[in-house]
């Protein structure tokens, strides 16, 4: 009974979290991408880094299209960048500043593999969580 309990406090909270991160996806997209008349394009990725950590995720974007990608992290991060680059591995586009909302995007002139570098540049209690959102028009 003890270890149903425990299971169901963290479910509880993880969904809270999570419902955290999607409404700061949100934010992002009303305050700085509504203009383009983007729409959401991929499933958003959830993920977890410690500070100075980088991970990379692998998708599909298709040609002629215009992307913005953006993140967002917990309350335990103040900034996390990002990092576009091509099957090539030509950077595309970064966002390196000090916020925790990075916004990176293309519009590829071929439909390809590109690579997203997530890196968590500022985490006070390891590990951060993060969401990953792909937009496009």
């Amino acid at each position: 009974m003890k270890n149903l309990m425990i299971i169901a406090l963290c479910s509880l909270v993880f969904s809270a979290y999570s419902q955290s991160l999607d409404e700061q996806i949100r934010r992002v997209h009303n305050n700085y991408l509504e203009d383009y008349s983007l729409s959401s394009d991929h499933d958003v990725t959830y993920g977890k880094l410690d500070d100075d950590d980088y991970t990379y995720y692998t998708f599909t974007l298709k040609s002629y299209w215009t992307y913005r990608i953006t993140a967002v992290c917990d309350g335990d991060c103040s900034d996390i960048d990002l990092v576009l680059y091509d099957e090539n591995d030509n950077m595309i586009d970064d966002d390196l500043e000090t916020d925790d909302y990075p916004i990176v995007g293309c519009k590829p002139s071929w439909t390809g593999k590109f690579k997203l570098k997530v890196k968590m540049v500022n985490c006070r209690v390891n590990p951060c969580g993060f969401k990953i959102a792909i937009f496009r028009k």
